[in-house]
């Protein structure tokens, strides 16, 4: 039974004591003719007129039921509208966030000297979509609007003299960035209808960060050689990787 619907035994007994009451007023009329019937009635006028309120209550509180299960699929209908409408902005502004990840990479590691343009307006696309997409991807969806703050950040206050012992942490930053993007790109396109927000694997990261270098079209490895460790005094990308999504 729905809220504030009558049920069912309710509108069975209305209508039972509509319908005997209708045959005894019938019956009334059959017996005593006319001139007694109208006797009849006026000495039985106060239950009369409590059956014809019970026939008028029934009658409002189902046309009432009506209205509201229209309305019920009228929202319905605007939320799922409101939904694809999120979902279907949402490639472009992860797209968007994926080449700003590619970018903040190469900026690290290629001494560019401009910083990658922000994707501002893609970011505020996503806070728009969380209202509306479902609610596994909606916790994705924050992961990355979180997340981008805190590498956004991070970058900008980089100063390649002072912190390039943070390259590969900066590195990191920008590929989790990337592979949380990534991995909605299919709910996106509408291609998987039950995502989920479970943590990304190594694997995820690994083909995130192959992705990336690949666009760039870097030669600097995920996996250095034990010969050039030495030149990485702190963590590497792959052992970064390890420690954060080994276990996944």
């Amino acid at each position: 039974m729905k809220k504030n619907e009558l049920p069912v035994w309710a509108e069975v007994l209305i209508i039972g004591g509509l319908f005997g009451g209708s045959t005894g007023l019938w019956a009334l009329l059959v017996r005593y003719g006319w001139s007694d019937f109208w006797k009849n009635v006026h000495e039985w006028q106060t239950l009369i007129a409590a059956m014809i309120a019970l026939a008028a209550a029934l009658s409002t509180i189902r046309v009432m039921n009506g209205q509201r299960a229209d309305e019920r699929e009228r929202h319905k209908s605007l939320l799922l509208r409101k939904k694809l409408a999120a979902r279907a902005q949402m490639p472009d502004a992860l797209s968007a966030i994926c080449r700003y990840a590619t970018d903040s990479v190469d900026y690290l590691l290629h001494d560019q000297v401009d910083l990658p343009d922000s994707p501002q307006d893609e970011m505020t696309t996503l806070k728009l979509a969380l209202e509306y997409i479902d609610n596994s991807e909606a916790e994705i969806t924050y992961q990355i609007i979180s997340h981008y703050q805190i590498q956004n950040s991070r970058l900008e206050s980089f100063d390649r003299e002072l912190n390039e012992y943070l390259i590969n942490q900066y590195c990191y930053d920008a590929i989790l960035l990337y592979a949380l993007a990534t991995s909605l790109f299919d709910y996106a396109r509408n291609k998987n209808q039950d995502g989920g927000a479970a943590l990304l694997t190594r694997e995820e990261l690994d083909r995130a960060a192959n992705n990336v270098f690949f666009s760039l079209g870097s030669e600097r490895s995920l996996y250095p050689e034990e010969a050039e460790r030495s030149d990485y005094p702190e963590p590497t990308l792959e052992e970064i990787i390890q420690r954060r999504h080994g276990r996944n």
